[in-house]
């Protein structure tokens, strides 16, 4: 399926994604690993688009580098989490997308109380990112959507072939 509208929109976000890491980290003065970091993590995301669940792994498992910097590094990289969810909630089974959820926010609660932050603000950041999953998840849903009036759009269509076919048969027999 190399033009699966979901792998491309996945592509297309992590690519921006990847543009405005550059931009803003640069423009920032940020630390060469953190941009670095960043820039690798939208590239595992936009490589990923064709197998999402070994991507999703790959970017949980990298994501926890983001651990491994200081408290208060501005980070693009945590939106990378949600991107994995536009094409493998699209194809995959549903249940496993799910537990990717339910892991990448806890990812996200556990960063955001490393930095030191917790009560309200912890609060308002889990409300933030469940959002952004809900986002990403209506993204899937709508693929998933697609795929399936297509995919009966296509038997309608081979069945109106059939009963053609059928009657021709039986004019031609009669």
């Amino acid at each position: 399926r190399s033009s699966d509208p979901s792998q491309v929109v996945q592509t297309s976000l992590a690519s921006a994604f990847l543009v405005v890491c550059l931009v803003l980290h640069t423009s920032h003065g940020s630390a060469a690993q953190v941009l670095v970091f960043d820039l690798f993590l939208y590239g595992v995301v936009i490589v990923s688009s064709r197998r999402p669940t070994p991507g999703g792994v790959a970017v949980i498992t990298l994501s926890l580098g983001m651990f491994l910097m200081s408290p208060d590094t501005a980070r693009l990289g945590e939106y990378a989490l949600a991107m994995p969810l536009i094409t493998g909630a699209s194809r995959g089974p549903t249940r496993i997308w799910l537990g990717y959820t339910a892991l990448a926010l806890t990812l996200l609660a556990a960063l955001t109380i490393h930095r030191g932050r917790t009560g309200a603000f912890l609060v308002s950041a889990l409300v933030l990112w469940a959002f952004v999953f809900l986002a990403a998840w209506i993204v899937a849903l709508m693929f998933r959507l697609l795929e399936k009036a297509e995919r009966i759009s296509r038997e309608n269509a081979l069945t109106q072939q059939r009963l053609a076919v059928a009657r021709e048969l039986h004019d031609t027999v009669a």
